[in-house]
Parts: C-alpha cells; structure tokens; sequence
C-alpha cells in the first residue's frame, strides 16, 4: 500500500531513520516540498552522513526540490565516501552546473567519465564545455540562469529512465493503459526496471566498500617471517 508524502514525513519524524529517511527522500523527490525537503537534508547532513545510499537519495530529494546548495553539500560527503562513484560525481557536476560552476563543473564530469561509462555523464560533460565561454564572458549568474532555462529541473533532475525512476504512480498508470492498448507484456519490461534500479540505488555503497578494502589491503603488512 502506498503512503502519502505526509504519511512518510510523520513517521520520519516519528523516527528519521535510515530506511524511513530513504523513503521520505524519495517521495519529496516526487512531491517537491522544499521545506521538507530542506528539513530531511539537514537531518542527513547531522545525522546520517556515514550512509552513501541516504546521501544520494537526498541529494536527488535536493535537487528535485532545487536546494543546490544542500544538493552539492550532500554530494561532497558522498563523494569522499565513494570517490570513484560515476553517479555521484555526475550529479555533482551537474549541481555545480546550475549554481554557475562552468569551469568546476567540468572537471567533476571529467572525473565521472573516467569512472563510469553512462551516457547520462557525456551528455552532462558537454553542456558544461558549451558554457565553458559564457562563463568568462558574462559570469556564474549568467550560466546557472542558462541551464535552468535550457534544461529545468522539472526534465532532467529525476534520474534518466534506466534507472527506473519514471514509476510513479500517475506515469505507470498511463504507461499501463498504453502498453495494454498495444497489446505488449508489460512483466518483463517492469522487471528489468526493478533490477536496473536497485543495481544503481545500491552502486555507490558498494563502491565505497571497495574503496576501503582497496585502502585495507593497501596498508596491510606483510607476514613476519619466522
């Protein structure tokens, strides 16, 4: 049964959570409450920073909710978490994008596209080259006002289809009604989103993971020989 976005907040609030933080993080994704959502963000920020998965699920919440600043805030924790996360990296360049950040941006994209081959990053790593020279020209304000024109987070802030995140309530409604209008098995389709999705929610705190085992054996002595 699904809850309401106001449902979620009382029980976060009840107990924030981890697993009640990522739920509510999700629905402010999709209900855009900035206030809430700035609320659930600094809770994270205090509280919850040790958690990769939660970071990035309220930096999405953040940036759905264009709170750049939390977003980038949350997306530099996790981002020293999991340095080699291609998502994150990605979002963060693309946060650093519609503050203005032209130049930072693109160095952060760059380091996403080494990580991570998705597309999503190519497409990001070029829009922050093309306002690469409006930013000299005309400064920071003038490409954040640019991208937010060209690209409003009402588009591009939700994560590309891959990843599943298209399955709200209202959109699987219509997708359900067309696809029974074409006469198309649905089954297969919903199932490789859900596996798409928590392969992707999951990335960064399994790259994280590697990176501390990466560090553990790095430093780890040798055997005493007898």
């Amino acid at each position: 049964m699904a809850h309401s976005p106001e449902e979620l907040i009382a029980r976060w609030r009840a107990r924030p959570d981890a697993a009640n933080t990522l739920a509510v993080a999700d629905a402010l994704r999709r209900a855009r409450d900035p206030g809430a959502a700035g609320e659930v963000a600094g809770h994270v920020e205090r509280s919850l920073a040790s958690d990769v998965g939660v970071l990035t699920a309220a930096a999405r919440m953040c940036l759905a909710n264009a709170l750049l600043p939390e977003a980038q805030q949350l997306l530099g924790l996790g981002v020293k978490l999991a340095p080699r996360s291609g998502i994150l990296l990605r979002l963060l360049g693309e946060v650093q994008l519609r503050r203005g950040d032209a130049e930072r941006a693109e160095k952060t994209l760059e380091r996403a596209a080494r990580a991570d081959a998705d597309q999503e990053i190519r497409v990001w790593l070029e829009r922050a080259r093309r306002c690469l020279p409006m930013q000299v020209r005309e400064g920071a304000r003038a490409v954040a006002d640019h991208v937010s024109a060209a690209h409003p987070l009402t588009d591009t802030s939700l994560p590309p289809r891959a990843l599943g995140d298209e399955d709200d309530d209202l959109d699987t409604s219509v997708r359900s009604a067309r696809d029974e209008r074409r006469g198309r098995p649905r089954e297969d389709d919903d199932l490789d989103t859900q596996v798409r999705s928590a392969r992707d929610a999951i990335r960064p705190a399994l790259e994280a993971l590697h990176a501390r085992r990466g560090e553990g054996g790095a430093n780890a002595r040798p055997p005493a020989r007898s």
